[in-house]
């Protein structure tokens, strides 16, 4: 059940509200609306000087032990691109990288009430160091990019096999070239 679901009066005029519908509820009385919005979040395909594809195994629930690519949620007044590169510092504390690219927006649902959301995900090339898992961050393990392993499409997030799929289109279709500038 959607949080706005659980919402029975109106918190201005204290009358009942009408029925959940198309993602939200409204006032029958002010006619106020209430949107069952979704979350923003950020992730990376951080790509290194061997053409291979940072994957992280998740620490925490949901699906811990499941394959991902280094993200998480947007902080209010926070850009796409500075969440990608704050997540990345957190849960692999690199910092010398570049952004070279957005492959797309991959929406899903995340966690046990199945919240909406939708990522918005960037390629980025390592320039130096390496990585270490944060608390939130079982491992870190480097993949092919065109290699992936079969286990990581399918033992994720939907949104996240739809960017690593991605991330391969866009590698196939001139990236490889964007990796060695």
């Amino acid at each position: 059940m959607k949080a706005t679901e659980h919402y029975q009066y109106c918190p201005y005029c204290s009358h009942k509200l009408g029925p959940y519908r198309d993602f939200h509820r409204t006032c029958t009385n002010c006619h106020a609306s209430w949107f069952e919005n979704l979350a923003a979040a950020t992730g990376m395909a951080l790509l290194n000087a061997k053409h291979q594809v940072l994957l992280t195994r998740r620490a925490i629930e949901p699906s811990q032990g499941t394959y991902s690519l280094p993200g998480g949620f947007i902080n209010p007044g926070e850009s796409a691109e500075k969440a990608a590169l704050r997540e990345i510092e957190e849960e692999t504390g690199l910092t010398d990288l570049d952004l070279l690219d957005y492959i797309g927006s991959f929406p899903d649902q995340y966690g046990v009430e199945g919240s909406h959301t939708l990522s918005l995900v960037f390629v980025g090339r390592l320039r130096s160091g390496e990585p270490h898992p944060d608390d939130d961050v079982e491992a870190l393990e480097w993949h092919d990019v065109m290699n992936i392993p079969p286990e990581a499409l399918a033992d994720s997030f939907p949104n996240v096999r739809e960017a690593l799929v991605a991330l391969q289109h866009w590698y196939e279709n001139g990236g490889r070239d964007r990796l060695s500038g």
